[in-house]
């Protein structure tokens, strides 16, 4: 669902707040970003402000996470906007509202939509529809392994249960970076125990689709799509050697070898705003950036679709 993962970079979001403009230390894959300098896309000469602009750190080395939109340097940084500032209370408690939806379930005196956790400082209810948003009985399958979870469901169902553990994850990196004994009274469980049992029902979503003839970078949300690589991202150290070899081998299978569009468009007619739009596929060749799967000419024809975007297809008008 687009709310969910609007959700979640809305909280990353927090930490990354300023615009950046370099890198402050290699890492990662830098993709020959020097062949790109600044001021160099067709004949305008352009000048960058960078006035009160912040550096972030670059992608950690390969296998190390989180790595997408933070680094593990960035968590400390991440876990005080969420818990100690306005705007970060404020969107880190829409998402445990739909984190203890997640646990609880919305029978059977599960989810109180007029408990404390389910309302705004107004009392307006974070989740309008619970029962909607209710995937809980899926999570406690895939959760026991229960490989035929997943068998008959639709794709906006992938999406929403996708979208959810994702917030999960970050939830549980956030609450056992605080404190790693911290412990949820809402759900009645520990954090890192919420953690172990997401890696079991990734895991378990992965090993039940990984088969699937259907699967491909057309079909990604048979695997939850972009949401599935950010709860990779996120809980990765939360999860045995097994189930990242699991989950990432299935993501691997969903990534896309080309851009959706500018990689093979003439170099003097990609115009098009989809250059931008589609980089949601990045996302996934990011988590897995540098393992075993991991397609580093999709990042390569991005840069080319992304120069030939800069220089072609912005107009003075």
């Amino acid at each position: 669902m687009k709310q969910l993962l609007f959700l979640l970079l809305l909280l990353l979001s927090l930490l990354a707040h300023n615009f950046i403009h370099a890198q402050s230390q290699p890492g990662g894959f830098d993709h020959k970003w020097t062949d790109y300098p600044a001021g160099e896309f067709g004949p305008y000469d352009i000048t960058f402000d960078y006035t009160d602009a912040r550096e972030i750190e670059a992608a950690p080395p390969p296998g190390v996470h989180p790595r997408v939109f933070i680094s593990p340097n960035e968590i400390p940084d991440l876990v005080d906007r969420l818990l100690n500032t306005t705007s970060g209370q404020k969107a880190f408690k829409q998402m445990h509202a739909y984190t203890t939806l997640h646990h609880l379930g919305y029978t059977n005196n599960g989810y109180n939509q007029n408990a404390d956790y389910a309302l705004d400082e107004q009392g307006v209810r974070y989740i309008q529809n619970a029962g909607a948003f209710d995937v809980s009985a899926a999570y406690d399958r895939l959760v026991d392994g229960d490989l035929t979870t997943m068998d008959g469901w639709s794709p906006d169902g992938r999406r929403r249960l996708g979208g959810i553990m994702a917030l999960e994850a970050l939830e549980c990196l956030v609450m056992t970076t605080a404190n790693p004994d911290a412990f949820d009274e809402d759900t009645g469980l520990r954090y890192d125990e919420r953690a172990a049992m997401l890696g079991r029902a990734m895991s378990t979503w992965a090993q039940s689709v990984f088969d699937d003839p259907d699967l491909n970078s057309d079909n990604y949300v048979i695997f939850g799509g972009v949401h599935m690589a950010m709860t990779y991202d996120l809980n990765y150290n939360s999860m045995t050697s097994n189930q990242q070899d699991s989950v990432r081998m299935t993501l691997a299978k969903i990534v896309s070898d080309v851009p959706l569009y500018g990689s093979e468009t003439a170099y003097y007619s990609t115009t098009s705003n989809w250059v931008g739009l589609n980089t949601f596929e990045l996302l996934t060749n990011y988590a897995i950036e540098g393992e075993e799967g991991h397609n580093p000419n999709l990042e390569a024809r991005y840069m080319r679709a992304y120069r030939n975007f800069l220089t072609y297809g912005w107009y003075a008008s």
